[in-house]
């Protein structure tokens, strides 16, 4: 099969072509024309590691900005803001403890960056899991959401795709003099309050100040979460032991030597304290036949630090652009559980993370317009592990202690740009490396482990085009383009995956396996863009793609047939073979422009406020499979936790000339998941006998941008009908009928 698929992959791919490349470096939350929100004209860099329209370039990738993650959609974690993105489904543990499926792959499956620094770690375990409430949604400049996609650029872990995430950067007013100091100081805060005698309001301020004076500027801030018990839907009421807190900041100090050359440090910092994994507690709620956990307690203490100085540079010699990072990343997490018999349990972790990459792009000197982008990255991985069971320390934690692991490689990628037809060709070596020195949980019995040492290395490739069918700048339809893709995908086993021992939910435990393989996968996409303008307005855009992945030698659990204590002993093997298929896509039509536009309306008259009415719609489907261990082989099953299908529509004003005041109504439909995997069969705290139950959810919010827009302010009542549901795999009903306020304030 494997020759096959490279077969295809040879035939398919080609060189690649870009638009020129932007004159000073561009990668911050500024990308977006200010004209334009629209899926498909937003600026990208995620799919080609430049700065590109994403009209252009052969990947499905959905934008959020600032305007829609601080006030439109303001969000409690970084999880839940991307709930309204296509191909996405934000599963929630319990609240602070979120994490997306993306086009059906979550946890080290699917890669995340902050600034172009990888926040996958070598801890990061498979399925769900909680690392991503670690990003603080308010330092978010915008999130770049790229779909399927992503191993050739950014190597191990991007197999259902990238979540690239960028910082904001400090804007200086532009009536204040270049050589001048200036200070923006500014506030913000978010409340959701429970529309619910003696409920408690979910609280998050922030103070933010941004300023400077010549080529130096910096921006930085500082938050609290405070969550109070999750109020429900009508019939679940208040969901007990789903409290928590949590502190941000961040800062980033920008330096620009000239026009071309600039310097970026930056520091951030996230703190959650005593996050219930409520749902195996007996404070979890029974749903639709859920059981209750046993556990008296089970909590989690986490946090992650990240400091990273950047250099960029623009057309230097033969080099249009040249970007060097260096980075320092801190995870800690610690679990205190009591079960329910009164042992006590203190288990964690420590994981330091030192990062560097450099990518470049040049024109080369051709006959036709020819890019070619390469770099390097490489990340090593320090691990301290530790556990106390019962008052007696043991040799390690659920990872191996004392363990290192590298992870290196290198890319490249050409792009062509000919007049109607843009192709797109790349490829990457990638080497990772384990060191595992305390392996053995347990010296004394009869199962040794010894020290551990593997090396995987991999070599990838994709390719892709962009089929101009029409191409007019001056006309309603000015683009609409027809792209295809090919793209392999490569995921190295990490510490967890090798080392891991831990008790999985009452009857079993995992034990660790050095003897595994790479994940891999083959995705062919293709997808359809589309734009029409009419008086500098939206008409209508969108996108929609079909996606077909391949997945070979994915890890699963398998039991070995020993018991220890009582538990059933299992190790992970690379032996299910597997496929998804995915439609997904969005859409925004503004019918009254559209209607203007075909009955021949003067391009240059003054909109009218009907102008301002606008239909969004985002869906998803997706269909998967995975080999599972039955009967002591593997046997096809459905995908475990596969987002169901799911439609968004959204009726929105606003008002058109000056964009002051805006509202909209939103419906959102999720069809029942009755598509189980074995494991989701078994985890009866958290998916339903039978599958987890569709529902239809209604929004009305509404804002405006005041005082040139230095003040905003939004306010959403979410479920109008205060129903009751829960997004599949989550251990916890999500919120009932409640006000959301957001206000920003910038002086």
């Amino acid at each position: 099969m494997r020759s096959t698929r490279l077969a295809l992959l040879l035939l398919i791919g080609g060189v690649a072509a870009a638009q020129d490349p932007q004159p000073a470096p561009v990668d911050s939350a500024t990308l977006a024309p200010a004209e334009s929100r629209d899926p498909v004209l937003s600026v990208v860099v995620g799919p080609t590691r430049g700065p590109r329209v994403a009209v252009d370039v052969p990947a499905a990738v959905s934008v959020i900005d600032e305007q829609s993650l601080r006030l439109e959609e303001p969000a409690s974690s970084f999880p839940s803001l991307l709930q309204r993105t296509p191909g996405v489904s934000a599963q929630e543990t319990s609240p602070g403890q979120g994490s997306p499926f993306v086009r059906g792959l979550t946890g080290y499956r699917v890669l995340t960056l902050i600034d172009g620094v990888r926040v996958n770690g070598s801890f990061f375990r498979d399925g769900p899991n909680q690392y991503l409430a670690g990003i603080d949604p308010l330092m978010i400049g915008r999130v770049e959401v790229i779909r399927s996609q992503g191993s050739t650029l950014y190597g191990s872990d991007a197999l259902g795709g990238v979540l690239g995430v960028y910082t904001r950067d400090p804007q200086r007013p532009a009536d204040v003099d270049p050589e001048s100091w200036w200070a923006r100081p500014g506030s913000y805060v978010r409340v959701a309050v429970p529309l619910r005698e003696g409920a408690e309001l979910q609280v998050t301020p922030r103070i933010e100040v941004e300023g400077g004076r010549g080529p130096v500027s910096v921006i930085g801030g500082w938050d609290y979460v405070h969550f109070g018990d999750l109020e429900t839907g009508e019939h679940r009421k208040t969901a007990r032991n789903t409290a928590y807190s949590q502190t941000n900041g961040d800062l980033k100090l920008i330096y620009e030597l000239d026009e071309r050359d600039r310097l970026t440090f930056a520091f951030q910092r996230s703190d959650q304290r005593d996050v219930p994994r409520t749902h195996s507690t007996i404070f979890g709620e029974s749903y639709r036949g859920t059981t209750v956990g046993s556990d008296l307690r089970r909590d989690l203490d986490q946090s992650r630090q990240l400091v990273y100085f950047q250099a960029e540079t623009t057309d230097r010699g033969p080099f249009a652009r040249v970007k060097a990072n260096a980075s320092v990343q801190r995870h800690y997490e610690q679990q205190t559980r009591i079960r329910g018999n009164g042992g006590r349990t203190r288990t964690g972790f420590e994981v330091w993370s030192l990062g560097a990459f450099l990518e470049a792009e040049s024109d080369l000197p051709l006959p036709v317009d020819t890019t070619l982008s390469y770099g390097l990255d490489y990340y090593h991985d320090f691990i301290d592990s530790f556990e106390t069971d019962r008052g007696t320390r043991r040799p390690r934690g659920a990872l191996a202690d004392d363990a290192d692991y590298d992870l290196f490689g290198v890319y490249t990628r050409l792009e062509v740009h000919l007049s109607r037809v843009d192709l797109f060709a790349g490829t990457r070596y990638s080497l990772a490396r384990i060191v595992a020195r305390d392996v053995d949980p347990d010296p004394t019995d009869a199962f040794p482990f010894g020290r551990l040492v593997r090396t995987y290395d991999s070599v990838v490739g994709s390719g892709g085009v962009v089929l101009k069918l029409v191409d007019d700048p001056g006309g309603l339809l000015r683009h609409l383009n027809l792209v295809g893709s090919v793209n392999q995908g490569f995921r190295a086993p990490n510490v967890s995956d090798t080392t891991n021992f831990q008790p999985v939910q009452s009857t079993s435990f995992d034990s660790p396996n050095p003897n595994l393989d790479p994940e891999r996968s083959l995705t062919l996409e293709l997808g359809l863009k589309w734009e029409a303008r009419h008086m500098k307005l939206n008409a209508l855009s969108g996108q929609a793609f079909y996606s077909y992945t391949f997945l070979d030698e994915f890890m699963t659990r398998v039991p070995t047939g020993n018991t220890v204590q009582g538990l059933t002993e299992f190790v992970r093997q690379n032996v299910s073979d597997g496929s998804i298929q995915t439609l997904d896509g969005e859409l925004e039509l503004n019918p009254f422009v559209l209607v203007h536009a075909l009955g021949g309306g003067d391009p240059g008259e003054t909109p009218g406020a009907l102008h301002g009415i606008s239909l969004r719609a985002r869906g998803t489907w997706t269909r998967g499979y995975l080999d599972a261990f039955v009967g002591g082989r593997p046997t096809k099953r459905h995908l475990s936790r596969a987002n169901p299908a799911r439609m968004q529509l959204a009726l929105r004003w606003t008002e058109p000339t000056e964009s002051m005041f805006w509202g909209e109504v939103e419906l959102d439909l999720v069809r029942k998941q009755t598509r189980l995997a074995p494991g989701d069969v078994g985890d009866t705290q958290r998916i339903p006998p039978g599958g987890t139950p569709g529902y239809a959810l209604w929004h009305l919010r509404l804002g405006a941008n005041l005082l040139d827009e230095r003040l905003r302010a939004s306010v959403g009542l979410e479920n109008v009908f205060d129903q009751d549901y829960r997004i599949h795999g989550s251990g916890t009903n999500g919120p009932g009928r409640r006000l959301v306020f957001a206000v920003q304030l910038r002086w």
